[in-house]
């Protein structure tokens, strides 16, 4: 089974969802005055515990492990479990630097994930 390749962007107000490569000029230009890496985020091929699609930027709950929110970011080739606050430099060389820990990659977890926001709409649920 592959992979569907889709993509949701921020315009500042709203995601644009496209499955379209090369992106749509409507998606070109939202990023024109931002970053496209920080309003860009690419679906992960998986679905939460309810079916709803997880993308980049998505804050989720392990669900039976407290309520931690975590959210999903894309580094060295795999999609990650984060705490909600916790700093990159701190995750990255406590848990993929020195441990090379599969426990922190989105799929070890898929099971119990529970997506209840993203990091553009619910920036406040990191801060739990």
């Amino acid at each position: 089974m592959t992979r569907k390749i889709k993509f949701r962007v921020w315009n500042g107000v709203e995601f644009i969802y496209t499955e379209n490569y090369p992106f749509p000029m409507e998606v070109y230009g939202i990023c024109e005055d931002k970053k496209w890496d920080e309003n860009c985020q690419q679906f992960t091929g998986l679905k939460d515990k309810n079916g709803q699609d997880i993308y980049e930027g998505d804050i989720y709950n392990l669900e039976g492990w407290g309520n931690n929110p975590y959210y999903c970011f894309y580094y060295d080739g795999l999609y990650w479990n984060r705490k909600g606050n916790q700093p990159l430099e701190e995750f990255l060389s406590n848990y993929v630097y020195i441990n090379k820990s599969s426990r922190h990659d989105l799929r070890f977890h898929i099971d119990y994930i529970l997506v209840i926001g993203n990091i553009f709409e619910n920036p406040e649920l990191l801060n739990e």
